[in-house]
């Protein structure tokens, strides 16, 4: 059993290379295109295909996953193998004039902008069908009003039973996660199970009052999902040296945009002029134009005046989180496990911050950190426990189809 795919990252971006350039693509070389873009893992393809014929070939790497662990159906797989086959059609005919409008300056950037044009479809047919804005931020409210009930009874419960639980919880935790190495912290018992679920509970409770007060808190989707196919190929031309943005009908953008639309929905000579000039004033292309002009230079500039900025960065962070908590009118009256997750937010900011002090001394900012040591050992790990997983999905599929009734 291999440990992901059958290719390296290296043969990827060939493979892509290689395609891509092409001025007609064929069926086969949608197919390897995709493959590689992906990163299929060989062995959950083989499973697929066995199951539901051509699914190994055209489901994205987390439908397969999602399949052969039974977690979708076999109807669902048979739709999302005939949407894929007309989406890779569309590529076949379409990709080459697509690809014409942008630049690459490395080999490597043809792969996220494949997986940019592959989230875009995926998302597509999401915000297509969602509900309007206001309306899914009413759901997410109540989504996350429901879970800080239930996780508030989830303590009462886990009190009342702790007498009577709490010895062979941790008596199996050990002889499971010790033995197998999955746990981050296998050391973790009953007690360190309540604090974290007390943990989540605060969160949750401080995200219910952000959902209120802060508007751009909620990652909402909402039916403008022209507006979306806009956005992303506005944001793909800051990437890859395309076309600059234009609210002029018949501009490049415009008919840039157009194609990618066609890609992603099928749809044909469809005005996207509406959906550009409203994108032309959101706040989303403000974000990306603050964001890229920061970028621009801002970073190497503070490196080489700050070379410590990697341990400077997080107390930053816990700055400005705790910042922010504090202001908002709502916290004062939260859950106590909500108001402890704030106060624990300026007890790290100040223990990070005296320890860096007595490490580093006064002039931390001239300090240069030497790069971990352990760094291929831990992806040796990381891919050890990732062959674990995939052992474990394979035979989690296995056993639900060997016997439906007990899942």
């Amino acid at each position: 059993m291999s440990s992901n795919t059958d290719i390296t990252r290296n043969e990827r971006v060939a493979i892509l290379k290689n395609i891509i350039n092409k001025p007609i693509i064929s069926n086969s070389d949608v197919i390897d295109l995709m493959r590689a873009s992906r990163s299929i893992d060989v062995d959950y393809a083989k499973i697929s295909n066995e199951l539901v014929p051509d699914s190994g070939v055209f489901l994205n790497s987390k439908h397969m996953e999602q399949f052969v662990s039974a977690d979708i159906s076999d109807d669902f797989v048979i739709e999302e193998v005939r949407k894929q086959k007309s989406y890779f059609k569309r590529l076949q005919d379409l990709l080459p004039e697509f690809s014409q409008y942008f630049k690459f300056e490395r080999d490597e950037q043809i792969l996220s902008f494949m997986e940019i044009i592959d989230d875009c479809h995926h998302d597509f047919w999401i915000i297509q069908g969602s509900n309007r804005r206001d309306k899914s931020r009413r759901q997410a409210i109540e989504a996350i009003d429901l879970a800080r009930q239930k996780f508030s009874e989830l303590i009462g419960a886990l009190g009342d039973a702790k007498t009577f639980v709490d010895i062979e919880y941790n008596n199996l935790r050990r002889l499971v996660f010790e033995e197998s190495h999955l746990s981050q912290s296998p050391h973790m018992n009953f007690d360190n199970l309540v604090e974290e679920i007390k943990f989540a509970y605060g969160v949750i409770d401080l995200c219910a009052i952000r959902a209120r007060e802060d508007g751009e808190f909620l990652i909402l989707s909402d039916s403008k999902f022209r507006t979306h196919v806009v956005e992303t190929a506005y944001t793909m031309s800051l990437y890859y040296s395309g076309p600059p943005f234009r609210t002029t009908p018949g501009s490049n953008f415009s008919a840039c945009a157009s194609v990618l639309f066609e890609i992603v929905s099928g749809k044909s000579d469809v005005s996207l002029a509406g959906a550009i000039n409203r994108f032309a004033r959101s706040k989303e292309k403000q974000g990306h134009d603050n964001y890229n002009a920061e970028s621009e230079g801002n970073d190497d500039v503070a490196l080489q005046s700050n070379n410590f900025r990697s341990v400077n960065l997080p107390i930053i962070q816990l700055a400005n989180e705790y910042i922010r908590y504090t202001n908002m009118p709502g916290v004062p009256t939260s859950s106590s496990e909500a108001k402890m997750e704030v106060w624990k937010l300026w007890q790290r900011m100040i223990s990070l911050s005296e320890d860096s002090k007595k490490k580093f001394g006064p002039f931390v900012e001239n300090t240069e950190i030497n790069p971990s040591l352990d760094a291929k050992d831990r992806i040796k790990e990381y891919d050890r426990l990732r062959l674990e997983m995939k052992k474990l999905v394979i035979s989690l599929g296995r056993s639900r189809r060997e016997d439906p009734a007990e899942d």
